[in-house]
């Protein structure tokens, strides 16, 4: 079932909870569609747990594609490393530590293709964009060498002559 499917399906059975003549078997189709979904998911962390970091980057994104913003994080990164929050920030034409966000939610929505993020030293959370960065020194951002492995076979390369 494609996920515009399962949407659909569970929009279905939810509205058919508050039916009392549909309302047990409606349940039992919402948990089947939850516990689907949890072996898939399972499956798909075993089978990506066991490859390589680099053809876990490629994985990671043939299945959850970059939207272009996303791809500009990246390539300000690769473009750009060494940097600093802001001014990777900047490079995307923002302001403040807006790339550092958005570079962190984008880890996070794959977290479970990747590695798990570790713990972020200055808050209670985990740290999503050192998934697929250096972060040197409390201060300059650099994208991990397996990493830039796998966005160059996905076709994502420094831009610049010289960048890493």
């Amino acid at each position: 079932m494609s996920a515009e499917e399962r949407e659909a399906f569970r929009s279905n059975a939810e509205a058919k909870l508050t039916d009392p003549r549909f309302a047990t078997r409606a349940q039992q189709a919402l948990q089947e569609l939850d516990r689907q979904i949890a072996a898939e998911a399972a499956a798909l962390s075993e089978h990506v747990r066991s490859l390589p970091m680099a053809r876990r980057v490629i994985e990671a994104f043939r299945r959850e594609p970059m939207t272009a913003t996303q791809q500009r994080l990246v390539r300000v990164l690769l473009d750009h490393p060494h940097s600093t929050s802001e001014q990777l920030t900047a490079a995307m034409g923002w302001d403040g530590q807006t790339w550092h966000m958005h570079f962190g939610m984008m880890c996070k929505d794959r977290e479970a293709l990747l590695w798990p993020a570790e713990a972020a030293i200055r808050r209670d959370s985990n740290f999503y964009s050192g998934i697929l960065a250096i972060f040197e020194d409390d201060r300059w951002w650099t994208i991990k060498p397996e990493v830039a492995e796998g966005l160059a076979e996905l076709g994502i390369r420094p831009a610049k002559v010289g960048s890493k």
